[in-house]
């Protein structure tokens, strides 16, 4: 199969088979590199029609992430994924090394383990590792499009707690955190991370008040573009204004460990896509369809050592 799909491809590890390169208007240079295919138990005249003729017409594919370089040839068939978030210069390292590094390199089998019958339709999947020192699990935000780590809250802590909806008609602000003075959670917000200030500043007009002060310590400066268009039809891009925000920078995992999930055999117990096939009937064994002097020959190990007569 893998000599059908990378003949179908333009360029095999990011270099052109064919590539044509013109030296002037008249003179054409054409170069052809030949690579050696591993050996396929396919015929010579198989062509992929006919290895996908019994199967049902569907799409199915396969996303491998790989990390290269600027000078690496990009294949066509590999598509970039942008990460498109900004962050300080003091959290870049801690991004790339969480997000990229540990996370998105190791979603095919270790981080996140899928089921093995996933290519039939299973959506399971379970996550392996968890951070050693934080007790959080990773999730992805849709809308803020990035991985993140949500902390795991005891239920102990809301034991106890009412809320009054008559008094919270009444306030200004309706969280209940928001009665505390403001020297107080000013300290509070000091210690959770850029993506948590981020998230606790549209809560509420009051803890946007909060999280404004520690804007010119953990914050940073971005700026907002806008695409504006001319009578004559052209357009440009210009910087329409600077804006301070917190990034989406959650805390440092600096460790991880597996987590305590059950193991995948026994989702396989209850997934529909696994189907047993019972066996009534008795299954010879390589060993037995031989005659009784081959068997005899190979009944034991020094046998095969022995020089045959």
């Amino acid at each position: 199969m893998a000599t059908l799909v990378c003949s179908l491809e333009k360029e095999l590890k990011g270099q052109f088979i064919s590539e044509t390169l013109s030296d002037d208007g008249i003179s054409i240079n054409i170069g052809t590199q030949t690579y050696l295919f591993d050996s396929t138990p396919f015929k010579t005249s198989t062509s992929l029609a006919d290895v996908t003729a019994e199967s049902k017409p569907c799409l199915k594919f396969h996303l491998q992430a790989e990390s290269v370089t600027t000078r690496h040839n990009k294949s066509c068939s590999a598509f970039t994924f942008l990460c498109h978030h900004f962050f300080r210069r003091d959290e870049f390292a801690s991004h790339f090394k969480n997000v990229h590094a540990d996370i998105q390199s190791s979603l095919s089998g270790w981080f996140e383990q899928r089921c093995p019958l996933s290519y039939l339709g299973c959506t399971y999947s379970q996550k392996k590792f968890c951070p050693a020192r934080q007790k959080a699990k990773v999730t992805y935000s849709q809308e803020l499009s990035t991985f993140t780590l949500k902390p795991e809250v005891s239920p102990l802590l809301f034991e106890g707690v009412k809320t009054n909806p008559a008094l919270r008609k009444r306030a200004r602000n309706l969280d209940s955190l928001s009665s505390l003075p403001f020297e107080m959670l000013q300290h509070i917000a000091g210690f959770l991370d850029s993506l948590a200030l981020s998230q606790l500043a549209q809560v509420s007009q009051y803890m946007r008040e909060v999280c404004s002060t520690l804007l010119q310590e953990r914050g940073m400066v971005s700026l907002k573009w806008e695409k504006k268009t001319y009578s004559h039809g052209g357009s440009s891009w210009r910087a329409r204004k600077k804006v301070w925000q917190f990034s989406c920078l959650f805390s440092t995992v600096d460790s991880w460990c597996f987590d305590d999930i059950p193991s995948m055999s026994e989702h396989l117990k209850v997934c529909p896509f696994y189907v047993t096939e019972q066996k009534s009937e008795p299954v010879p064994l390589a060993s037995m369809c031989g005659t009784k002097e081959q068997s005899q020959e190979r009944s034991t190990l020094v046998s095969m050592f022995l020089p045959k007569p």
